[in-house]
């Protein structure tokens, strides 16, 4: 297996909830900010942690049943959808923890620098939200809904047909078009669109086998791996090309991994610092331009999976600058 990336990557656990808690990551933003929901249904709370501030949980929204945290935008602003006996509704949290709604049966799955949210309204129907132009319905030949949105306003996502699943993309004017499926293979499946306009997730074979793939802007598929043999899928893309997800050349061996168009892929587990050497059963959801990424895994030894957030060491300089500033702050604050 290729190197696709020199780097090795820290383990830094996300800590259990003080009260016993599940906790559910869901979410990472550009900053090294990890959202998601604290709890089990019916009784779940959004929280934040990131390596700076630790966790921190916030009530849940009034006057609903259920609250469902998904999305947390590079501002810190959380997005999800509540249930309530009016209704459901999609809403969002500020950094003081103040809910607003403000789009009735939409459900939240990504959103960009600008603000426009991508996701599913009344759970069928694939739509995106912005507070300046309300919500638009996305062209879709059946059943489904979008998962990402880039900074241009290209959205991606997928639909349902009786034949199975069809990816799918949408320029910036909401025009729709399938992205390619090569000879061979069936179903595909798109999960992530980064600012090159580059997407990953995958598409499966005759015998339903899933194999990680990646379409260029242009909307060409391509395999991850560079070749058929095994399965997999990719989860998701950063800006500057570095994917994550599962491959599994045979069935009693799935490797974590990174990938990038000129390296190839890298097993996750093979690019430890050595601190983190022994982690194993790695299964990655997200991936920021920071280079993080947000997985469950397993320590030495061990077999209960916990939530973690791998960083790149050395660490980036920018992300060293969002330490120091919260390092400088909170010397500033004791001052006072």
């Amino acid at each position: 297996m290729a190197s696709a990336n020199a780097q090795t990557y820290h383990v830094n656990v996300i800590p259990a909830d003080p009260g016993g808690a599940a906790i559910w990551p869901l979410s990472l933003n550009n900053s090294g900010l990890v959202a998601g929901n604290v709890g089990n249904s019916p009784n779940e709370k959004p929280f934040t942690w990131s390596i700076g501030t630790g966790l921190k949980t916030f009530a849940q929204a009034p006057n609903s049943t259920e609250t469902d945290t998904r999305v947390i935008g590079d501002d810190g602003v959380l997005y999800g959808e509540r249930k309530a006996s009016s209704g459901n509704m999609g809403f969002t949290i500020d950094s003081n923890g103040v809910y607003s709604d403000f789009q009735s049966y939409f459900y939240p799955r990504a959103v960009n620098s600008a603000g426009v949210v991508a996701g599913m309204y009344d759970s069928t129907t694939a739509a995106i939200y912005s507070s300046s132009t309300g919500m638009h319905l996305l062209s879709i030949p059946g059943q489904g809904y979008a998962l990402d949105v880039n900074d241009a306003g290209v959205v991606v996502g997928n639909y349902f047909l009786g034949d199975g699943s069809h990816a799918r993309k949408w320029d910036a004017l909401g025009n729709g078009t399938d992205l390619e499926v090569p000879q061979g293979y069936s179903n595909s499946n798109v999960n992530a669109i980064n600012n090159a306009g580059l997407s990953v997730g995958y598409y499966t074979d005759q015998t339903g086998f899933a194999h990680g793939a990646y379409w260029t802007p242009d909307g060409t598929a391509h395999l991850m791996s560079g070749e058929s043999v095994g399965t997999g899928f990719m989860m998701d893309v950063n800006d500057s090309g570095v994917a994550i997800g599962v491959y599994s050349p045979t069935q009693s061996d799935n490797k974590a991994v990174l990938w990038t168009a000129s390296g190839g892929l890298t097993r996750l587990e093979s690019i430890l610092d050595a601190d983190s050497t022994g982690w194993w059963g790695f299964t990655p959801t997200k991936i920021n331009n920071l280079g993080q990424i947000l997985c469950t895994g397993y320590a030495p030894g061990s077999t209960q999976a916990k939530n973690i957030l791998l960083t790149p060491v050395p660490e980036p300089s920018s992300l060293l600058a969002i330490s120091f500033s919260l390092l400088a702050y909170r010397r500033a604050k004791r001052k006072r």
